[in-house]
């Protein structure tokens, strides 16, 4: 399993209209992003927590809050590519279970 490989490459989502796509992968992109940051948030100290919560409140939007996370938080694109690469495994297993139960 190549973890750079893209998410649509990992299963097979062509028969989807396009809308249907983009929502699958938001929404993949959505709880890879959760995980990734529960947990960068359980490394942190109190005091960085209630930091990152201040900094939240504001709602930045996405491109914004990815930036201030790599400035501040050097870790958050190592969790990250780790939680992309533990979704796309799970993803690759599942398939191949379903694969191996449908024959």
């Amino acid at each position: 399993m190549n973890p750079s490989q893209p998410a649509d490459a990992v299963i097979d989502i062509s028969a989807l209209d396009p809308k249907a796509q983009e929502d699958f992968l938001a929404e993949v992109g959505d709880v890879v992003f959760d995980a990734a940051m529960i947990r960068l948030i359980e490394g942190l100290t109190e005091e960085q927590g209630l930091a990152l919560d201040h900094y939240l409140e504001d709602e930045p939007e996405a491109d914004v809050l990815f930036k201030h996370l790599q400035d501040h938080y050097p870790q958050f694109e190592t969790i990250l590519q780790e939680e992309v690469a533990a979704m796309k495994e799970e993803i690759t297993s599942l398939t191949q279970h379903l694969d191996t139960a449908e024959n």
